[in-house]
C-alpha cells in the first residue's frame, strides 16, 4: 500500500452527468448506480499506476478481464452517504476484484472483504490518499503488510484481509516489501 495523490478534478463524463442531471426539468436525482464509470475507472488507474489501492495487483480497464478489472472503492462506505455523496470523486480509489466471485470469504481481500462485513465495520480510518498514514505502512521480510500505527495495522487485516492468512496476497507485495526491507532496512 502506498500513497495515492489523485489528479484532483472529476472526470468529464461524472461532471457532465451532475451537470445535466441538475438541469433536467424537474431536477434528476444523481447516483451513483446512474452515474457513468469509464472516465472515473480511467482516471484512478491512471493517478494509481494502475495498481490496486490496497494490496497492490496490477488493475486494468477491460471489463473483460474480471480478475484484474478496476472496482470503484469509496473510502467512506456508500452506506454512510447520501445518493450524491457516493458519487463525489474525491471519496472514490481504484481497486482489484479481491477474489470478490469467492464463496468464502476469508478468501477475499481488499473492498471484497470489507464489503462482506457488517455496515458498522466497514467503517475505517485507513485511506491511502493521507500521506502521513501511508508513511506508517510497512513490510515485513515475508512481504506481510502492517502499519506501526496500531489501529491502522488492525484495520489492514480486519477491515481488508490484508494479511498472510488470508493466502490470496500476490507475490507482489512479497517483493515490495523485499525491496523495501533492503532499501530502508
Amino acid at each position: 500500500m502506498r500513497y495515492i495523490k489523485k489528479s484532483g478534478t472529476e472526470p468529464e463524463d461524472l461532471q457532465k452527468y451532475k451537470r445535466d442531471c441538475r438541469r433536467a426539468s424537474p431536477p434528476l436525482k444523481i447516483t451513483y448506480k446512474d452515474m457513468p464509470k469509464d472516465g472515473s475507472r480511467k482516471q484512478l488507474a491512471v493517478d494509481q499506476g494502475y495498481i490496486c489501492a490496497y494490496c497492490m495487483r496490477r488493475v486494468c480497464l477491460d471489463s473483460e478481464n474480471k480478475e484484474q478489472y478496476i472496482n470503484i472503492e469509496h473510502i467512506v462506505p456508500q452506506n454512510q452517504l447520501t445518493d450524491e455523496e457516493a458519487t463525489n470523486f474525491s471519496n472514490f480509489i481504484g481497486v482489484c476484484s479481491g477474489g470478490r466471485d469467492k464463496k468464502d470469504n476469508a478468501r477475499k481481500t481488499c473492498d471484497a472483504y470489507r464489503g462482506a462485513l457488517s455496515e458498522e465495520q466497514q467503517i475505517m480510518q485507513l485511506n491511502p490518499l493521507n500521506e502521513a498514514q501511508m508513511e506508517t505502512i510497512r513490510y515485513r521480510r515475508n512481504g506481510e503488510i502492517y502499519s506501526t500505527d496500531k489501529v491502522l495495522s488492525h484495520q489492514l487485516s480486519e477491515k481488508l484481509n490484508l494479511t498472510m492468512a488470508s493466502g490470496e496476497l500476490p507475490d507482489l507485495i512479497y517483493l515490495v516489501g523485499n525491496a523495501a526491507v533492503q532499501q530502508y532496512g
